[in-house]
């Protein structure tokens, strides 16, 4: 589009900073924030008993399938999507920033078009091929079945993350909550249920997850019919936006695509060379670290449609605060997690799928310390594309996935699980910094600012000293006296940042949020912060 070929760098512009304006973008981010953070957390919690559930009363050979059959399915959605699923709300964010609903309305319509026609082929692809794809890629006949029980799924699958992606255009983020996090994930649970009480054979369990997905879908489209975020009075019978909206989103597929290639060739692989046993373990560990993730996903929920107004009103310097206020904010949120699974990982991987999976743990620490760094870095990925410049992503996002491929071609062989774990980490480090490298190159946007390097430095002090204890201090430590000295320390680390005065006045809009889930105000904290 016109407008976003003519991204300036952010320093270029002769503009004063609206901290009015920065505070209450933050103010929308850290509600909407705190209601998908609180509800993905949920969702996570949900989404996690239910692989634990399948490693603990399955084989990790059935744990493999199950890996298998979820990653082609994810795989195929994701090209489906067409890249409307961030296409459509960042269109429907510009054209509100521009106070054009006219266009608004027409966004929404065609995606819709767009999805139901991709829903319906992509549906009848992995029905048709699933003996292919099972017996001719992955050499194993238990994985045909789920294949096609799933084909079924797939256009529900799809409608259902278009009508939230329609909702994140207009900065609303609960219908995420209750689609995403709770009801398909505690809905997974639900069905699946009696088919372990009962003790069904593994195939039922992908007919609990397919049902789920359809029910999740009537639920949302009467629920969208119900509540829809804009009445669709169209003035114009005909309009351009289709045409601009395909070509907007298209190059997204293919990011999109080598982005989902980057979290799964691993397993492709794995399930290529190895076998269905090794899938198991390698997919505890994926697992896991990827629940690092979602602190940077819940706050990219709605940080794209908000900076997008920004950027629509040609707010740069505003923009700019926002990204460096919330890179802080989403890693103070995640740092607890991190110092856990990296001090203690053998206590994590078994006690949430038991001591036969321990052989992950290698994995795990590289998978988890490359989205430790990824999520250091903020929002970049999403800021590109917020910025107009999906082409030059997609091509960014495509060299790191052809290099991924290399690197597990190659590692797989000689180190096994661990060797893919090492190429995904290597190929995920490169393609955050590649991300943080351009957005600053077309925008002077970037996280690194003194004051969050002294509350990492903070941070990795605490965490190197942990470390030593753990390993050096002749004492045997029993595993409540490990945990209870890591969340010590993590309160060390906040009364340092304190002590060393590293929050700032933005931060009480977090501290804000914190009071209105507790109920109740926080003085202290809001006079050490002022």
């Amino acid at each position: 589009m016109a407008s976003d070929s003519k991204t300036k760098k952010i320093d270029s512009d002769k503009q004063d900073l609206d901290i009015d304006e920065v505070n209450r973008s933050l103010q929308l981010i850290a509600k909407g924030t705190g209601i998908i953070l609180i509800g993905t957390l949920i969702g996570t919690i949900l989404a996690a008993i239910f692989p634990i559930v399948i490693a603990r009363y399955y084989t990790p050979t059935e744990f493999g399938i199950y890996a298998l059959a979820m990653t082609v399915f994810l795989f195929l959605t994701q090209i489906s999507y067409l890249g409307l699923d961030d296409g459509c709300p960042r269109n429907i964010a510009l054209y509100r920033g521009r106070k054009d609903s006219d266009k608004v309305g027409h966004v929404i319509i065609s995606t819709f078009e767009f999805i139901m026609i991709s829903g319906f082929i992509a549906s009848v692809i992995l029905f048709l091929s699933a003996d292919w794809i099972s017996l001719t890629i992955f050499k194993t006949v238990e994985l045909a079945r789920p294949l096609r029980l799933m084909s079924f799924a797939v256009p529900f699958w799809l409608l259902i993350g278009t009508i939230v992606s329609i909702y994140r255009g207009f900065d609303r983020s609960k219908e995420s909550v209750y689609f995403n996090s709770l009801l398909l994930q505690g809905g997974k649970i639900f069905f699946a249920l009696p088919v372990i009480i009962l003790g069904l054979s593994f195939d039922y369990i992908f007919y609990a997850i397919t049902i789920n997905i359809i029910v999740v879908f009537l639920v949302a489209a009467i629920y969208y019919q119900r509540r829809k975020p804009q009445k669709l009075n169209l003035k114009k019978s005909k309009s351009p936006i289709k045409k601009e909206l395909l070509f907007f989103s298209l190059p997204l597929v293919f990011s999109g695509m080598s982005w989902f290639l980057l979290q799964a060739t691993d397993k492709f692989m794995i399930g290529f060379s190895m076998t269905e046993y090794n899938v198991g373990l390698y997919n505890s560990a994926c697992t896991v670290s990827m629940y690092l993730n979602i602190f940077l996903v819940s706050v990219m929920f709605i940080y794209q449609p908000v900076g997008t107004k920004l950027f629509g009103a040609g707010k740069n310097l505003e923009l700019k605060k926002l990204y460096q206020t919330i890179t802080k904010w989403i890693f103070l949120a995640a740092s607890p997690l991190i110092m856990l699974v990296f001090l203690q990982p053998n206590f994590v991987i078994s006690f949430l799928f038991g001591k036969q999976y321990l052989g992950s743990v290698v994995p795990l620490s590289i998978l988890f310390l490359t989205y430790a760094i990824r999520i250091c870095l903020g929002p970049a990925g999403g800021s590109v594309i917020m910025l107009g410049k999906t082409k030059q992503l997609m091509y960014i996002v495509a060299g790191i996935a052809f290099m991924n491929i290399a690197l597990n071609y190659f590692l797989i062989p000689i180190y096994g699980i661990t060797g893919a774990a090492i190429a995904t980490g290597a190929s995920i480090i490169t393609l955050s910094i590649l991300e943080v490298g351009y957005l600053y190159k077309i925008s002077n946007i970037q996280p690194m600012k003194k004051l969050y390097l002294k509350i990492m430095s903070v941070f990795l002090f605490l965490m190197a000293i942990m470390y030593l204890v753990f390993q050096y201090v002749p004492i045997q430590f029993s595993m409540f006296t490990r945990i209870l000295l890591i969340i010590l320390s993590y309160l060390l680390f906040f009364i340092l940042l304190i002590v060393f005065n590293l929050f700032r006045k933005e931060d009480l809009l977090l501290i804000e949020m914190v009071e209105q889930k507790i109920g109740r105000k926080i003085p202290l904290v809001r006079r050490i912060i002022r």
